[in-house]
């Protein structure tokens, strides 16, 4: 064999034994190690780690991409202006003497459990407990303002109908009118420790907290008040 072609023949094994022992991260541990990150945040902003309210599916990453073994603990980092329901990335770095860095996406589904109308109901209707049950829905298909505790939602009543099924949200309830044009009400006033009271007539419809005029019986006035209960006015000093 010639000088030249046994320079050849050493370089080409030469090469080969270096490619061999060359390591490569498992693309598949990658993977799974920014799942298990991204479950850990998700837990956390949602405050459910059950599987029944959260799924994440990795995307594969591609088998022809060649990443040295890290020969350090690999960095994780998410962009925290990205919505964690629906597809989002995990960024891993390798800090070794030869760095790289690879964004893996994941899909991730958020469910919660949340109040959904049992029938049809009008506008103007007041729930009640026999209006509204739990269901469980993706956060991904709910607006902003969704409600999870009754408290919200027991006696208000509806701005618009609502169909069965439906989420209930909080833009769809308001409270309940205490009182109504011509109703009879007791009037309130303080006058430093003492508290005065009078009774009169409701000239406008209003719910708690809204201010309403009312008509003095005794000296037919009216005064501005502010509602505090069924039937009954503060006035307004």
């Amino acid at each position: 064999m010639k000088a030249g072609n046994y320079l050849c023949f050493f370089s080409l094994l030469f090469t080969a034994n270096l490619v061999g022992a060359t390591e490569y991260a498992q693309l598949d541990d990658l993977s799974k190690a920014a799942k298990t990150y991204l479950q850990k945040l998700v837990g956390k902003q949602s405050n459910y780690s059950s599987e029944k309210y959260v799924t994440i599916t990795s995307h594969l990453i591609d088998s022809r991409l060649k990443l040295k073994k890290c020969d350090k603990p690999l960095t994780f980092d998410h962009n925290q202006k990205t919505a964690f329901n629906g597809t989002t990335s995990i960024k891993v770095s390798c800090s070794s003497p030869h760095p790289w860095s690879i964004y893996t996406k994941h899909m991730v589904s958020i469910k919660k459990s949340v109040l959904v109308i049992n029938k049809n109901l009008p506008k103007g209707h007041i729930i009640s407990n026999r209006d509204i049950s739990y269901a469980t829905k993706n956060t991904k298909n709910l607006r902003n303002g969704y409600i999870s505790d009754k408290s919200f939602v027991l006696g208000n009543q509806l701005k618009r109908s609502i169909r069965e099924g439906q989420p209930i949200y909080n833009n769809q309830l308001e409270p309940v009118e205490l009182i109504k044009k011509g109703d009879k009400v007791n009037i309130s006033a303080k006058v430093g420790s003492l508290t005065v009271m009078t009774s009169g007539t409701a000239l406008d419809n209003g719910r708690k907290g809204e201010q309403i005029d009312v008509k003095n019986k005794h000296s037919s006035r009216v005064i501005r008040t502010k509602i505090i209960g069924p039937s009954s006015v503060e006035v307004i000093l």
